[in-house]
């Protein structure tokens, strides 16, 4: 399964990407990087890390679906990338509230 943008990208290709090795995506990476103005050494360790973190967990995709997308056999694997972000803390806490006011006025 694979979001729309990724989808178009394959499309444009005819569903047809060559592998490349590793050394030669973290250097695209650096060039992507250098491009868009960020300072920080781009890998794809990097790129794996904040997959996990900002998109996955910080947009409430549980860590068990975060663990196959990133192809792990065990997710005590993911829980070495599974940073709750204080956001996530106080948006679940402020929906908990109001599930409990709800249930408290009877509704």
């Amino acid at each position: 399964m694979l979001l729309e943008p990724a989808l178009k990208i394959l499309k444009k290709y005819n569903n047809e990407l060559s592998a490349i090795s590793l050394q030669r995506y973290n250097t695209h990476l650096k060039t992507l990087g250098a491009f868009c103005g960020i300072n920080k050494t781009l890998t794809s360790h990097l790129a794996r890390y904040t997959f996990a973190t900002t998109i996955t967990l910080a947009n409430d995709v549980p860590l068990e679906v975060v663990s196959r997308m990133l192809g792990h056999t065990n997710i005590k694997t993911t829980q070495i990338y599974a940073k709750v972000l204080n956001t996530s803390i106080e948006r679940h806490m402020k929906e908990l509230g109001q599930k409990m006011k709800k249930k408290k006025e009877g509704g």
